[in-house]
């Protein structure tokens, strides 16, 4: 990806099964909300998602990182192109918080 806008383009598109998806940017970031919950972040176009016990049963192999200095711990998610799968886990997350 050339830029961080492009990167969250792609995302959104790769997220567009996920309801009421919305997001802020940040500080060269951008939060993403689903249902105005905050389940995740791109970040130096890297896909993190909010660590719940649904998140760390359905993606066990994601490493916990920080996006940024100031951020909790997140789990840096490999990006799938199964659409379902991301609307599944986002479902999820929320469903936690």
């Amino acid at each position: 990806m050339a830029n961080n806008n492009q990167y969250l383009e792609y995302m959104l598109e790769r997220l567009s099964l996920v309801e009421k998806l919305s997001y802020k940017e940040n500080r060269g970031t951008y939060l993403l909300y689903s249902d105005n919950v905050n389940f995740g972040t791109l970040c130096d176009e890297k896909f993190y998602v909010k660590i719940t016990k649904r998140s760390k049963m359905m993606i066990p192999y994601a490493k916990k990182e920080k996006p940024n200095t100031n951020s909790k711990n997140m789990l840096h998610m490999n990006v799938t192109d199964n659409k379902i799968v991301l609307k599944e886990l986002v479902q999820a997350i929320v469903k936690d918080c």
